[in-house]
């Protein structure tokens, strides 16, 4: 597994990091409402999430496969029933995040809209 290149300061702060070419990648065609669960590839301890297209989506970082009740209820009209450690991460729009994933052997992901996305995998 390709490692994600990361500096960190005297403080154990991350203070820079760098991708190389990922070791797996996998590229989803989301359809609107449905939810898709992802093994994490062996070896993974980071993962870069990009939409390819302009679509938001929700990341739930365990195995259980969500669906589009799930996804309502993470909207901002009920927005305070996901405080706490809920395990959700919504990504918008064209905009990548990089995740660090301790003991997390699967992600589940849903979208409002249909579209595409790419996760890049690090060990």
């Amino acid at each position: 597994m390709t490692p994600l290149v990361v500096t960190e300061d005297a403080n154990g702060r991350i203070a820079q990091y760098g991708l190389r070419s990922p070791s797996v990648m996998d590229y989803l065609k989301l359809v609107a409402h449905t939810g898709v669960t992802l093994t994490v590839p062996t070896g993974t301890k980071h993962v870069l999430i990009t939409p390819a297209t302009a679509v938001d989506v929700l990341v739930k970082y365990t195995g259980d496969v969500m669906t589009s009740a799930v996804y309502a209820a993470s909207s901002s009209q009920a927005a305070t029933a996901l405080r706490g450690g809920c395990g959700f991460e919504q990504v918008s729009g064209v905009m990548s995040i990089i995740r660090t994933l301790p003991g997390i052997t699967a992600l589940s992901i849903i979208s409002p809209d249909g579209g595409d996305l790419t996760l890049s995998w690090f060990g």
